[in-house]
């Protein structure tokens, strides 16, 4: 006989999904989370090139992990304006958060370190 758990977890992974199973300290099944098996490609950075060197850098910094009032100071602007340049690359590259901007600018590096043509961070 099969459980209703078994069942489910056959029809998650019938559809390309993987689920996660944890089991509680009573023995208890929980499955907690269901995973693409095929992780989405990350962004590739055609519109890397329309961004300006300044946008470019602040986008660097903001794969440092850096806050904007960080950034500021490193770039010597202030935090008004790094703000305006986090909504022009947000624009141009068609993204929405600090997250996919940091994976994109990560991308955008590793394809320049490989060309030889790593942008920097700081004029």
């Amino acid at each position: 006989m099969i459980s209703s758990l078994d069942a489910l977890l056959h029809i998650l992974r019938a559809s390309g999904l993987r689920p996660v199973v944890l089991y509680d300290v009573r023995g208890e099944v929980m499955v907690v989370a269901v995973v693409d098996e095929d992780p989405p490609p990350a962004p590739c950075p055609v519109g890397w090139k329309r961004l300006t060197d300044r946008e470019r850098a602040v986008a660097q910094l903001v794969g440092q992990a850096l806050t904007n009032q960080q950034i500021a100071r490193r770039l010597g602007i202030s935090a008004h304006t790094v703000n305006y340049h986090l909504r022009q690359i947000f624009r141009k590259l068609a993204i929405s958060s600090r997250v996919s901007l940091a994976a994109y600018a990560e991308n955008a590096d590793r394809l320049s370190d490989t060309a030889g043509t790593r942008p920097t961070a700081e004029r």
